[in-house]
């Protein structure tokens, strides 16, 4: 629960605070917060990874160096949560920065605005 209000709240402030453009999807594949309108790669990145990083990898990071196995396997659990997210990532890494990503009707769905077509690799 917790991991879709952070996302929900990353990707508020990216949207520029406009709660009409954040639409509700729930479905076998998974449930949360999408946009309804395009969103730069580089913002939608930092609201893939961010969730898992506060709520996976810091708590398991800290359980682990203080010998809390409570905090560590709830880490843990993050971690879990987050590897949708994380692999979701992964396969957008390919496009740029400034890219634009239409997020589809299902969840890990999307499609990609290229916007770079002049640009020199």
């Amino acid at each position: 629960m917790f991991y879709i209000l952070i996302q929900a709240g990353i990707l508020y402030w990216f949207s520029g605070k406009d709660k009409k453009l954040l639409h509700w999807h729930f479905d076998w594949t998974g449930v949360g917060f999408s946009l309804t309108r395009p969103i730069p790669l580089k913002f939608y990145r930092v609201s893939l990874l961010l969730p898992g990083i506060l709520l996976g990898v810091m708590p398991a990071i800290h359980g682990f160096c203080t010998g809390e196995a409570n905090i560590f396997f709830l880490g843990l659990f993050g971690i879990l949560g987050g590897t949708g997210d994380f692999l979701f990532w992964y396969s957008l890494r390919a496009f740029d920065d400034e890219d634009l990503l239409l997020a589809g009707k299902k969840a890990f769905q999307a499609t990609i605005i290229k916007r770079n077509y002049g640009k020199n690799d």
